[in-house]
């Protein structure tokens, strides 16, 4: 009996279909290939398993090339996955273009991001002392070219609210996410409320990519939100036998995927966002859209209301402020050492606005905190390259090591640039002590995250239009993080053109803000800006291009909320628009 109940307990933990994914590897990877150069040198990507899989099997097709200087002997490629070797092979001169496919043990994945890396060792046929890092020596994978299969299950959805966030709505799913609305209408209402629940979804996934459908039924084999007023949902639910909870303002609950004809679909949930009235609506769209922390533990939440935070302009996601400094850790780099001969560097991304007037005669500055151990030669150095263009190098010079403490450096403010910049630290490191082998002996270099990169005062200044930078980043509309005082217009409402919009509402240009936009109300027609329709979801279509529209500039609403009252100088006399 306890067995029989143990096995009935395993067959519900999972659902009995499984399922099967397949990507190449550079859709894992911010490159399309590695290159592993070096005696020994080891690389990898993150293969990432949503909570909600529970995988069964998985194999992978790498294409690689190596040396035709490599000594068969002594020369070998190493697959690891998550620090644990399952394969390896040798590195042939005469065979140097290899193809090999892979049976990755299923029970070494864990709900997360995996690491699946290559390791090798190599060595040429080269006698005598040979040189560590020789060009001769490298093996290189082409991503692009290789595969990865996993087969898996998705797990039982758990019916507490709790689950939106890391297990529903989860940013490790790939290729894609995909998630099915069901509105009420086409009304300005449903869209506005459908608008701001799809920022919300976006948002938790992380703005990857999301596939969006709109009907006013639910859709088996995805996730589903149901989105209106309880007169709209309570019919809904009912036909499957669900029932809301007793609501007086906003109210969300989530349940398993009702099936027409068929037993509920416990992988996939249900979510329904509703109340009494349309403004309650609306107001359970806006808390499961900006609420920050966790949600409860339980089936269902009732919202009387929400109060979103003020946030300044340019305080998007990567942002920097000029004369504010910044720690290394707040730019993502914590402490890290690099050891060996010559290791890989690291970097620093971030981000300036868009309509940042930088001045050419001033510096950014790097405060450095920074050790290097004993042994190494007086060519060794740490060298600092801005947007690809070297900029500095400080040579690590004395045998006896060294800790550096507050070591400026002044970057020219030409070398950067609006929008994504990237602050490159390489580094060279020598030993003293030519043997051979050569040893990597005491080699290393402590980056350490009290270190800090700060920007001269620049005003906020660009003439308009300015195509390129709508293009870059979404400006002028993503100039608030929250899309203050910009508009949406849908020219057509039919649920098929709803179903296109809805991912641009979602991933658009929001993945350059600080979080969801503030929807107050979205509009079918292109119409003449009014006062009463200033504070709205951010533009951004479908079409394959952008025309820019003047406007006219509408006065701003009353009660704006603090620190919006500066005015956006521009030297146009109108304000700029996008279909």
């Amino acid at each position: 009996m306890n067995l029989n109940l143990l096995l009935t307990l395993l067959l519900l933990s999972f659902s009995t279909a499984a399922a099967t994914v397949s990507t190449t590897l550079d859709k894992l990877s911010p490159y399309p290939a590695l290159t592993l150069n070096c005696d020994n040198d080891e690389q990898g990507i993150d293969v990432p398993v949503p909570d909600r899989w529970h995988v069964t099997q998985a194999i992978a097709d790498i294409h690689y090339t190596s040396s035709l200087a490599l000594d068969r002997d002594v020369s070998q490629i190493i697959f690891l996955i998550n620090g644990t070797p399952f394969a390896l092979a040798k590195l042939e001169a005469t065979a140097p273009d290899m193809r090999v496919k892979l049976q990755i043990p299923a029970q070494y994945f864990f709900n997360g991001y995996n690491r699946l890396s290559i390791r090798v060792t190599q060595s040429t046929k080269t006698l005598g002392c040979q040189a560590p890092c020789s060009p001769d020596k490298f093996t290189f994978i082409n991503l692009g070219d290789s595969t990865l299969e996993m087969e898996y299950e998705e797990k039982t959805v758990p019916l507490e609210l709790s689950t939106i966030a890391s297990f529903l709505f989860d940013p490790k799913t790939f290729p894609e996410g995909r998630v099915h609305l069901i509105m009420e209408d086409q009304s300005a209402e449903s869209l506005t409320q459908a608008g701001i629940v799809a920022s919300g979804i976006a948002r938790r996934f992380d703005y990857r990519k999301v596939i969006f459908s709109v009907s006013n039924a639910p859709r088996p084999g995805v996730d589903n939100v149901v989105i209106g007023s309880a007169a709209f949902v309570q019919p809904l639910l009912e036909a499957s036998g669900l029932s809301l909870g007793s609501a007086v303002g906003g109210y969300i609950k989530i349940f398993p995927l009702p099936v027409a004809g068929a037993p509920p679909d416990p992988a996939h949930a249900l979510i329904a966002i509703t109340g009494q009235q349309h403004d309650h609506a609306t107001l359970a769209a806006e808390t499961f859209a900006n609420l920050s922390v966790n949600f409860p533990g339980s089936q269902e939440l009732d919202s009387s209301a929400i109060n979103v935070p003020d946030i300044p302009a340019y305080a998007g996601r990567e942002v920097l402020e000029a004369s504010k400094t910044y720690d290394f850790k707040t730019l993502n780099f914590p402490t890290t050492t690099f050891y060996g001969i010559n290791p890989t560097g690291r970097s620093i991304e971030f981000r300036l606005p868009s309509d940042f007037l930088i001045r050419q005669n001033l510096s950014a500055k790097l405060v450095l905190n920074f050790s290097y151990g004993a042994g190494a030669r007086s060519d060794s150095a740490l060298n600092i390259v801005v947007n690809d263009k070297a900029v500095r190098a400080i040579r690590l010079g004395d045998e006896d090591g060294g800790f550096f403490k507050d070591y400026e450096v002044d970057m020219p403010t030409f070398l950067f640039k609006p929008g994504r910049n990237v602050i490159e630290l390489g580094l060279e490191l020598h030993p003293l002590a030519e043997t051979c082998p050569l040893l990597p002996g005491n080699l290393f270099v402590t980056m350490f995250e009290t270190s800090t990169l700060s920007f001269p005062d620049m005003p906020h200044f660009v003439e308009m239009p300015k195509l390129e930078l709508f293009m870059l980043n979404g400006f002028p509309f993503t100039r608030w993080p929250d899309g203050f005082e910009s508009l949406i217009y849908l020219p057509e409402t039919s649920p098929d053109a709803s179903s296109r919009s809805c991912p641009s509402l979602g991933r658009g240009i929001c993945w350059c803000l600080a979080g969801p936009p503030r929807c107050r109300r979205i509009y079918s027609g292109i119409r003449r800006s009014r006062p009463d329709r200033m504070r709205m979801f951010p533009i951004r279509s479908c079409a394959t291009g952008w025309v820019p529209i003047p406007l006219p500039i509408a006065s701003r609403p009353a009660g704006s909320g603090p620190g919006r009252e500066r005015s956006w100088s521009l030297n146009h006399p109108t304000r700029w628009g996008a279909v």
